[in-house]
């Protein structure tokens, strides 16, 4: 109708479907007070009523017939009732359809429209006696000052009845009993309040009472009752509207937006798969596009190298002379004549060594890649898929692990665009079509790089006398990126006839 924003769904369990805003009448309730001050419209807005009597789908320039068969002769249709079409093609035309007609825009849908009119089968007017019709109310309901409204209604429902009875209506039309009883009630009572104070008979204070209108009366002996009856049909004017068909996949988005400082959630290299909640089937397609990616980075320090000297004699020779004990007081020599010696160096030699000092890596830096376009051969060579399947006769859970690469890639656009299938280096479905697997993405994107941490320490004569370690450090890849299911769901456009 063009103002409520959802529709039921066809399928019980399924949610609402909510309807663009092309579908919708723009500021509705300006409108309807438009259409009640300028053109008396008491019902506002209403929509045009009708029914299609055939719906095509037109793809790859070849029209197929997709009407229901309850449409085909049909003449009523629900207002707000959303009502399934299909259509039977071949397996190569479904994939064209589901795969790419509906993502370049090729796909139409086109509905032939038979509008409804009304038009009056009948128009009757009646006459009713107003002094015989206020007579019998009197005798039906005595003389009070005021009667419950529930003995009204009764009241005139027995009198009208009877002055029915003596009018003869030819051709097959049913009088609106219920308005005729309420243009009388209307007309000959009006509201009575009874004072809390005074007991009016027949009329409690708390009660919806009625009195004898005074104004009846004074009005005319006779009471004109008009009305007619309208029919709905078919006008044989036929419109042909159309609608652009549009894919509404099945979508994740992993990772948080690209400003994103803390708890972003994106896909690192240094944590598991992803659940994504999708469950896929053999044959279908999956487009994986990098939104964006952050890179670790790892400063290295220059390395310091120092000369330690170490002087070595490498030749020397004996020096010894007579070493004489004390003289006595007497002059006599006190003790034995004794020999001393020592060395002496005759040449050196620097023998030093040279010590390097590695440092160890700085601590880590992101650097934020916004078009990473430029990584898409890395990410089809790093990320793999996880199938998870239950036997369906066992009950255990069986996971298969495939690269993304062991599947045909379909493109060479800036996403990766993928056929799953069973291929001879990976065959995650099973033969049985109740195993439906659900899907996990994972990334293990590796860039590793090596650098010398410790000490190296080499000698004079050029000898390694202390290695230093070798560290090799993988750094951390996080991505931001969409993962799409493409060929399930589809909507339309309004397009005007």
């Amino acid at each position: 109708d063009g103002v409520n924003p959802t529709l039921p769904s066809p399928g019980v369990s399924m949610r609402p479907i909510a309807l663009p805003e092309s579908y919708l009448v723009k500021n509705p309730e300006e409108l309807k007070q438009v259409l009640q001050t300028e053109f008396s419209a008491k019902n506002g807005l209403a929509p045009l009523p009708g029914c299609p009597k055939k719906i095509t789908v037109v793809a790859a320039n070849q029209e197929f017939d997709a009407t229901p068969r309850d449409l085909e002769r049909s003449d009523y249709c629900q207002l707000n009732v959303p009502f399934v079409v299909s259509i039977t093609v071949p397996d190569q035309m479904a994939d064209y359809v589901l795969y790419q007609a509906l993502y370049a825009g090729l796909v139409d849908v086109r509905a032939t429209y038979e509008t409804r009119v009304s038009f009056p089968v009948s128009n009757v007017k009646i006459t009713f006696d107003r002094q015989k019709i206020d007579e019998e109310l009197r005798a039906e309901l005595g003389v009070k000052t005021a009667f419950v409204d529930a003995d009204v209604k009764r009241a005139v429902e027995r009198v009208m009845k009877r002055q029915m009875a003596k009018i003869v209506v030819q051709g097959d039309v049913t009088p609106p009993v219920g308005e005729l009883l309420g243009r009388v009630t209307n007309e000959f009572f009006e509201p009575f309040t009874a004072d809390p104070a005074n007991s009016t008979p027949g009329c409690s204070w708390a009660s919806v009472c009625l009195r004898f209108s005074m104004t009846s009366i004074t009005q005319t002996s006779l009471m004109d009752f008009t009305y007619a009856q309208v029919t709905d049909t078919l006008s044989g004017q036929e419109n042909e509207t159309s609608t652009k068909l549009k894919p509404t996949p099945r979508m994740v988005v992993i990772g948080k937006g690209i400003e994103c400082q803390k708890d972003c959630h994106r896909l690192s290299n240094t944590e598991d798969a992803r659940e994504t909640g999708l469950t896929v089937l053999e044959g279908n397609q999956i487009v994986i596009e990098p939104n964006y990616a952050v890179l670790e980075h790892r400063d290295l320090v220059e390395p310091v190298v120092t000369r330690q000297s170490n002087l070595v004699c490498t030749h020397e020779h004996r020096v010894c002379h007579a070493g004489f004990p004390p003289i006595g007081p007497i002059g006599w020599i006190i003790g034995q004549i004794t020999e001393e010696c020592h060395m002496e160096c005759d040449a050196r030699e620097d023998r030093w060594q040279d010590v390097t000092r590695y440092s160890s890596a700085s601590d880590p830096r992101y650097e934020l890649i916004t078009s990473p376009s430029g990584m898409i051969q890395g990410l089809y060579e790093g990320l793999y898929l996880q199938f998870i399947r239950r036997n369906s006769e066992t009950g255990m859970i069986k996971t298969t692990e495939c690269p993304i690469s062991a599947f045909p890639r379909i493109g060479e656009s800036r996403n990766l665009e993928l056929k799953l299938v069973n291929t001879p280096s990976c065959a995650p479905f099973s033969e049985n079509p109740v195993e439906v697997p659900i899907l996990r993405l994972g990334n293990r994107i590796s860039h590793p790089s090596s650098y010398l941490e410790g000490t190296k320490v080499v000698d004079w004569r050029g000898n390694l006398v202390q290695s230093p370690q070798t560290t090799t450090f993988v750094p951390e890849v996080q991505l931001g990126l969409t993962l799409t299911m493409k060929g399930f769901d589809f909507m339309g456009d309004v397009r005007k006839p």
